[in-house]
């Protein structure tokens, strides 16, 4: 009996297609050309998926018991649903479904997971209710088999084993064809953005990329016991010990902070030194907030995690050596992956006061930022802190979901009401009011900032104040094709405020990142540079910074590949090609101008002469060349 059920494997192509075509059809900056070649290459191997099910389903029903069969059925409508989850997993995070879920099953630590789930904005009783429905897949799949069979049995659809194996050796003879005759006419760009969301994630064939070929391979992080004895034997000079006020927000992108939005932190900006291309290192929270206080590449947070890092920062150990209290207030979570032994040490042994303002449902972020500030300017009162302590200060409104007070006057309107992550990544409507709800959660942390300074001005302690300002990385929506971060190395997801009150230090400069803050923060307490050899940024107060940053994209629990150099016009990306630490070769991606688009010079050896020429020994800090 070759009777094939087209019902139910025709549903299976049917959706299998359209996730794959609306996804195609929504990668940003994509040729033309590129796009009607993946659409076609997209459909070839949904065809040749669906045609080697009915080949294997075959095979199993005239050779093994007829259970075997049913159990086949199930797993074919538990596929199809894997690829449905492949959909969301790339729209929401673009990574594939199995790379998700080693990442965030296999390897992640169940509180992360928890605190993930939390983000999403879906509640975690509906994550519960999904999970249970996970159990009901394979009756739902046996029972819509069964309907669809019964239906096909009133138009029946007859193949023989010759014409279905003929059918698939053509269809991959073509796709063999498409791919020797296309891919070369292919810019290697356009490949990158679109393989990924193909049923098989690649191709045959792909394009070639050029390489940069290094003497060595990358450097390693600082042994922590070597970093140890160096800090023991240093003896830095106090020049000053005034306070020292260092705020870190969540998902602050810079260039949303302008007069209407945010009009205390503009005006901070204005009378302060600032950097007109305020760059974080990294596109995600725990390695931000790793790359701020250690001022290290943040490609070594996983490899000192796993070492069992205990000392914590080195800067912030500095500071402590010089004599300074550090007191730190949070509404974030800083346990997430382990951040807060990591930055402040064991046990937190750097802090010598703490404060956690929590928020789960049904408390909000914008309560506890509010009372995190409280506390904050509480202590402004206190004599005994009038000199020598370090405030951190970690603030979380503007996180997704974008909290502000209820009873607040909103100056952004119409704003959506609540967000879903999953939804909100599926299409662009609405996306206006998304970002008028972002800009009301910046405008309540900018009066807590504004309240802030109005107490230490009130307290005779503005003048002297060391007031450093920034955000952990961006924020996206759709201006390149995602939404929100962690899913691609581009400016709206790394262009932060880097704002900095330094006695009279005052003024713009070009470039600056997350590296360039503890140092130049040691720098103005110490006019020294005994700090030099515990830290790879460079102070801003020093004229022989470097003109260009060099960030990350997150990778989750595992070691960081990809990343850009940024020079202040154009962006080179690029990826380690093999093992991060046992490599020698870094794969050029592409560069892009100002304006994040793709600037292609030709072949491939062009564009290598290209980034040699716009980014002369960037890579060099990193090979210890």
């Amino acid at each position: 009996m070759n009777r094939v059920n087209y019902l139910f494997y025709g549903l299976f192509f049917i959706a299998l297609y359209t996730l794959t075509a609306f996804h195609a059809l929504w990668v940003h900056h994509l040729s033309p050309a590129a796009r009607t070649s993946f659409l076609m290459v997209a459909f070839i191997q949904c065809a040749l998926e669906v045609l080697a099910l009915i080949a294997i389903g075959r095979l199993i029903k005239n050779f093994l018991p007829k259970a075997f069969y049913w159990v086949f059925v199930s797993l074919v409508f538990l596929w199809l649903l894997l690829h449905v989850a492949d959909f969301f997993v790339m729209r929401m995070c673009n990574l594939s479904f199995w790379y998700a879920l080693d990442t965030f099953i296999m390897r992640e630590r169940f509180s992360n997971l928890v605190e993930l789930l939390h983000q999403t904005g879906v509640a975690i009783s509906l994550w519960i209710v999904l999970l249970i429905g996970l159990l009901l897949l394979p009756v739902i799949g046996l029972a819509l088999y069964r309907l669809s069979d019964k239906l096909s049995k009133k138009y029946q659809l007859a193949l023989s084993h010759k014409h279905l194996f003929s059918t698939m050796i053509l269809f991959a003879g073509g796709m063999i064809l498409w791919d020797v005759t296309h891919w070369g006419l292919i810019h290697a760009v356009d490949y990158q953005r679109f393989a990924k969301v193909l049923p098989w994630k690649r191709t045959l064939i792909k394009p070639e990329r050029e390489n940069f070929i290094f003497a060595h391979t990358l450097q390693r992080p600082q042994e922590e016991r070597r970093g140890q004895i160096m800090l023991a034997n240093m003896k830095p000079k106090l020049e000053r010990n005034p306070n020292i006020y260092f705020f870190v927000v969540e998902s602050l992108r810079g260039d949303f902070l302008t007069s209407s939005v945010a009009p205390n932190l503009s005006q901070f900006r204005e009378e302060n030194l600032s950097a007109a291309l305020g760059l974080s290192n990294a596109n995600a929270t725990h390695p931000s907030w790793f790359t701020i206080f250690h001022s290290k590449y943040p490609y070594e947070w996983v490899e000192m995690k796993n070492r069992g890092w205990q000392s914590g920062s080195f800067g912030l150990a500095m500071m402590k050596k010089l004599g300074y209290k550090i007191r730190l207030y949070t509404s974030a979570q800083l346990n997430y992956y382990g951040m807060d032994e990591l930055v402040f040490g064991h046990e937190k042994h750097l802090v010598d006061h703490y404060e956690f303002y929590p928020h789960y449902p049904p408390k909000e972020a914008a309560e506890s930022d509010r009372e995190v500030m409280s506390a904050i300017e509480r202590d402004l009162e206190d004599p005994e802190l009038r000199a020598g302590n370090l405030f951190i200060v970690f603030l979380d409104s503007t996180h997704f979901n974008y909290s502000f007070p209820n009873e607040m006057e909103t100056p952004f309107t119409p704003y959506s009401e609540s967000i879903s992550m999953i939804t909100s990544s599926m299409t662009r409507s609405g996306i206006e009011e998304i970002k008028n709800r972002y800009r009301n959660s910046i405008y309540f942390v900018d009066q807590l900032f504004g309240s802030f300074t109005q107490k230490l001005k009130e307290q005779k302690l503005y003048k002297d104040a060391v007031v450093f300002f920034t955000g952990d990385h961006g924020e996206e929506f759709f201006e390149r094709g995602h939404l929100f971060h962690s899913t691609e190395l581009n400016r709206e997801q790394l262009s932060v405020p880097l704002y900095m009150k330094m006695g009279l230090f005052k003024g713009e400069l070009p470039i600056a990142s997350h590296m360039n803050m503890i140092p130049t923060l040691l720098d103005y307490l110490t006019k020294g540079h005994e700090y030099r050899h515990l830290v790879q940024g460079d102070s801003l107060i020093n004229p022989t910074q470097p003109g260009y940053v060099i960030s990350f994209m997150n990778n989750w629990n595992r070691d960081p590949t990809e990343f850009q150099i940024h020079n202040g016009q154009q962006s080179l990306h690029a990826r380690y090609s093999d093992d991060l630490y046992n490599s020698n070769t870094v794969e050029i991606l592409e560069i892009r101008n100002i304006d994040g688009e793709s600037l292609f010079y030709g072949s491939k050896q062009e564009q290598k002469a290209a980034a040699e020429l716009l980014f002369p020994e960037a890579l060099a800090p990193l090979y210890g060349n």
